[in-house]
């Protein structure tokens, strides 16, 4: 048995099957968690009608704008901590990771209203507010005992799988056995066919099984970074401080990379296979925010708005992988290695639209002491569309549409005045993005609290935000192997240092 090649046989199929765009990475940027300045943060995101702070023109209501009555900066650093416990055939890993990040930098303009009207105050502002942070990392690994049940196992399984109906004695590369070919999935199913990895069933031509029957020990850890920001500019006005209206133009941009290690070892058949994937994506967008706010009564204020799909023009995702082979010989003492081999960077670019939010808010107001607020969102991820001049994404467009489905979200936050302290409560909950049938749940918890210091013309505010929600992932293909379930965590802390000037 050829033990350097078997290894080479999985790791260059993984090659091809790895790199293509899927539904996951529409997701991925369609899906925010906003972590703006520490007082949105710290009510959960709740201010949809109570508006007056800047995240909410990225991530809420814009028609907030209109209840700023001083021109103000702030400015938030924040501190996150990640852990994503993941669990694979019983056996628990933990994986952790920091980050210091700056989640918003923006003023707002306050501008003297048309002489002789009801309109009280006109409004600009611009800066930056942090959407979504994607750093994590994840270890999965567990013994796998190699038993033939309705899920696969190895690698050499999932070729076997993937096989099914094909005649590998009346294919080209069976005929033809010096033939060059390029590196297709028949051929990496052939050479595992002819190196005794797969075989026939028996008595059936067209039908396979691995051979490999060994246990297995399996891991993978994947460590992830980037973010998306928007930049933005919003216009609004104050009408008879009983209207409030406010628009935003959103300039969105991510940044996201991906490092993924898969090693898979086994006592027989071969020692150690490992495959490193390394994917990095990037893309500026453009979107469209509205807003109304009404307040019929002193103590109440009504909200709603509306944001339009983020178009991502231009989604450029480069890709490329290693693999390494250890091969220690039953009669030896010492390692033979083969060098890495370097698979070349693949370079893809496409258009991806998002999902359009629609929001409506109410809030409750008691004089000057505090305020409730409730805010009601809905997604629909399954609207999200990747499309390109260059290739089709059917396929990619219509896994979105069978895995994903309709997010309702409600957040309730209150605030209560104690000048010149201000305690800050609050709490986020979504439903499940994923469609039943996938028995996946992906519904997303926020718990959030926070303190303000307010001065005359300066304020200080933290927050602290825990977020938590759960993942089902495999390690190289949907039907490859048994899942792993994963328990995300996310703890951030922000601070946002403020000023404001006038009357």
């Amino acid at each position: 048995m050829k033990k350097q090649n078997i290894a080479v046989i999985a790791l260059c199929f993984m090659v091809g099957a790895a790199f293509a765009q899927n539904d996951r990475d529409a997701f991925r940027y369609a899906q925010y968690s906003p972590t703006g300045t520490a007082r949105y943060s710290a009510l959960a995101g709740s201010m949809g009608a109570f508006g007056s702070d800047f995240s909410t023109l990225s991530a809420g209501n814009p028609a907030g704008i209109g209840l700023f009555k001083r021109f103000e900066f702030t400015f938030t650093p924040a501190l996150s901590y990640n852990k994503i416990s993941s669990v694979y055939n019983g056996e628990e890993q933990d994986g952790t990771k920091y980050k210091f990040a700056v989640n918003n930098l923006g003023i707002v303009c306050v501008l003297p209203p048309p002489a002789n009207t009801k309109w009280k105050k006109l409004h600009f502002a611009t800066g930056l507010n942090n959407l979504a942070r994607y750093s994590g990392v994840s270890i999965a690994s567990g013994q796998n005992d190699g038993s033939k049940d309705e899920s696969v196992t190895s690698i050499f399984d999932y070729l076997a799988a993937i096989s099914e109906g094909t005649d590998f004695y009346k294919s080209a590369y069976y005929i033809n056995y010096n033939k060059v070919v390029d590196n297709s999935l028949d051929y990496f199913a052939f050479k595992a066919w002819e190196d005794s990895l797969i075989d026939n069933v028996s008595g059936e031509k067209t039908r396979y099984h691995s051979l490999v029957s060994d246990h297995f020990n399996q891991q993978q850890i994947r460590e992830s970074n980037g973010y998306l920001n928007e930049y933005i500019f919003s216009f609004g006005g104050n009408y008879d401080d009983k209207l409030f209206i406010g628009g935003t133009l959103g300039i969105p941009f991510f940044k996201y990379s991906q490092n993924t290690t898969y090693t898979e070892s086994s006592n027989a058949f071969y020692d150690t296979v490992i495959f490193t994937e390394k994917i990095s994506s990037n893309a500026t967008g453009v979107n469209l925010k509205l807003g109304i706010i009404y307040q019929p009564v002193k103590y109440i204020r009504l909200g709603a708005a509306f944001h339009t799909p983020t178009i991502f023009p231009d989604v450029e995702e480069r890709s490329g992988n290693t693999f390494q082979v250890w091969d220690i010989p039953l009669d030896s003492n010492y390692e033979d290695i083969i060098s890495p081999v370097w698979n070349e960077e693949l370079i893809s670019h496409y258009q991806l639209i998002t999902p359009y939010h629609a929001m409506a808010s109410v809030a409750f107001i008691y004089k000057n002491i505090g305020f409730i607020n409730v805010d009601y969102e809905y997604v629909d991820y399954a609207t999200s569309e990747m499309q390109s001049n260059t290739r089709s994404y059917v396929a990619e467009n219509r896994e979105i549409k069978a895995y994903y489905t309709g997010t309702h979200t409600i957040r309730a936050g209150g605030e209560l005045n104690l000048l010149p302290l201000v305690l800050r409560l609050g709490y986020a909950y979504s439903t499940n993005p994923y469609l039943k049938e996938l028995e996946k749940d992906g519904s997303r918890h926020t718990i959030s609290g926070g303190i303000g210091f307010k001065g005359k013309t300066c304020f200080a505010d933290f927050a602290y935000i825990h977020r938590f929600t759960k993942d089902k992932d495999v390690f190289y293909n949907d039907f490859s192997v048994n899942p792993y379930t994963s328990q995300i965590t996310n703890h951030c802390f922000a601070l946002t240092l403020g000023c404001k000037i006038g009357k």
